[in-house]
């Protein structure tokens, strides 16, 4: 393990952007509706799964040329793939209305 590991900073770092996608979903669900939950409702998980392809596509064009594209960065778009996989998430204990994440720890 590197030396200068800080936990505590990582864990607030870890905070502050889990808080960032939080801002950054209710942003989006008022600009556009719930688009994800409606094609999700349509066409389930494969609908979720293309949406993240299409992202992990869009981050490799950004590593491998090493520029933004249309204003993207690859935080952007970072933000966008974890965003989604949250969604998901969500989308599923919705359907099961019986996940319990505290079981994870």
């Amino acid at each position: 393990m590197n030396d200068n590991y800080d936990k505590g900073k990582k864990v607030k770092r870890h905070l502050y952007i889990c808080e960032c996608l939080n801002e950054i979903y209710k942003a989006k669900n008022e600009d556009y509706g719930d688009s994800f939950s409606k094609t999700y409702e349509r066409l389930g998980d494969i609908s979720v799964l293309t949406r993240i392809l299409d992202k992990v596509d869009r981050l490799e064009n950004l590593v491998t040329t090493k520029t933004d594209i249309n204003y993207e960065s690859l935080e952007d778009n970072l933000l966008d793939l974890a965003n989604y996989c949250i969604m998901w998430l969500v989308e599923l204990d919705y359907d099961d209305d019986v996940r319990d994440f505290e079981d994870l720890s």
